[in-house]
């Protein structure tokens, strides 16, 4: 049977200073693409490389360029193509500058006041109006500009992006991409973020198994609970980043 080997990245934070003398991190970026290099030896080349968001540090386009740069490596490392990389935004995506405008932190205020439907009720309403849906998309402008190269860049029409893989034995990987960013601001704390169930909502299908990328964890959603419903009862692989720490839950 094929193997499907996916390489999963999070938080990796590129600033504008990335890649200079000053660079704290390049010695862990270096360590990594040996580690990835050595398991692709073992493993075989990798189908994709996934990244949980947190790409940036603050949403500026000089650290998306960098952050493509290394993605760059990394797809040589294992031995992958540059478009089989899936991203996902995640709060350090969001430029704050634009998150603290008048208009879209208003908008964050009156989604963060709501609880379960209300939640998707509120964004069907903004993501159907232009001027909200520019307001709260508009942190997110350099993001999907980087995102854009790997076919993953979000906006009003579709708040999420799908793609299927294929497998020689009939299966299809469903891949989704969950954005968990739209309501992100300086007051970001636990339990503020919205994911909106809509979108979490996966259709089940004879010989598809789905997988989702999203940044943060359900416990830091304002809408906990249905996304933790809905996910847990239809997405077989649930990938997430912003905890900073690894760990495997069998579902």
């Amino acid at each position: 049977m094929e193997k499907l080997v996916l390489v999963h990245l999070s938080d990796i934070h590129f600033t504008g200073s990335s890649g200079n003398v000053h660079d704290v991190d390049q010695n862990v970026r270096d360590e990594l693409l040996r580690d990835v290099a050595t398991l692709t030896g073992q493993l075989g080349s990798a189908t994709g490389v996934l990244v949980t968001g947190d790409i940036a540090f603050s949403g500026m386009k000089e650290e998306y360029r960098h952050a493509a740069e290394w993605l760059r490596k990394v797809c040589d490392a294992v031995g992958c193509e540059e478009q089989h990389v899936s991203v996902v935004p995640g709060n350090h995506d969001v430029d704050r500058r634009l998150a603290g405008g008048v208009i879209t932190k208003m908008l964050h205020q009156s989604i963060r006041g709501l609880d379960g439907p209300a939640i998707d009720s509120k964004l069907r309403e903004f993501f159907s109006d232009t001027q909200s849906a520019s307001a709260l998309l508009a942190p997110l402008a350099e993001y999907n500009v980087f995102a854009q190269r790997y076919g993953c860049e979000v906006s009003a029409k579709d708040p999420y992006w799908q793609r299927n893989l294929v497998l020689s034995c009939g299966t299809t990987i469903r891949m989704r991409g969950l954005c968990s960013a739209y309501v992100s601001n300086a007051e970001d704390d636990k339990g503020k973020m919205v994911l909106g169930t809509a979108y979490v909502g996966v259709q089940r299908d004879n010989g598809v198994m789905h997988l989702t990328l999203c940044h943060h964890p359900p416990e830091w959603l304002r809408d906990q609970d249905p996304v933790d419903d809905y996910l847990n009862s239809r997405v077989h692989i649930q990938l997430f980043g912003h905890k900073h720490a690894q760990r495997v839950n069998m579902i």
